[in-house]
């Protein structure tokens, strides 16, 4: 599991790279023909980490209920996003993996309950939702990008 833990690590600093020089605005916006924006992309990444491995194991999740409800999936960006909440998601999102190995390694996520993802990926185990979140988070990076292009052409 280490070399996923790192992988996912290296996923995370190339999201944070992605977005670290976006204004709020741009990071708000939602260009025709899109669902969502750079920034609803970001904390959905974060927020499926935490139901995928801590909810389906049974463990207490770290991030508030709001933010799980508004970057859960099936959501898409309703209100502008501010600054501090923007602040708050990099907080986590520089925070949230350390957690994830601690807890893993120290066995609080042992009790972990059969889940299929959204696209048809069966975990049934922690080991497999863990390695399932690089891939994941690789999927929203490529959206990430994609809205960043149409984000820069149109400044």
């Amino acid at each position: 599991m280490e070399t996923t833990f790192k992988f996912l690590d290296n996923m995370r600093r190339l999201v944070l790279d992605q977005i670290r020089d976006i204004s709020i605005e741009h990071l708000n916006y939602v260009p025709p023909g899109f669902n969502n924006n750079i920034i609803w992309n970001f904390g959905h990444i974060l927020v499926t980490q935490e139901l995928l491995c801590y909810k389906l194991s049974g463990a207490e999740v770290t991030m508030p209920k709001e933010l799980i409800e508004k970057y859960n999936r099936g959501t898409k960006p309703v209100e502008f996003i501010g600054e501090e909440e923007y602040q708050l998601l990099n907080k986590y999102a520089t925070s949230i993996n350390g957690k994830l190995l601690s807890d893993y390694n120290a066995g609080k996520l042992a009790g972990y309950r059969p889940y299929v993802t959204s696209l048809g990926v069966p975990l049934d185990t922690i080991e497999a939702a863990i390695m399932f979140l690089p891939v994941h988070e690789r999927m929203h990076l490529g959206y990430i990008m994609a809205l960043k292009r149409v984000v820069n052409s149109k400044s």
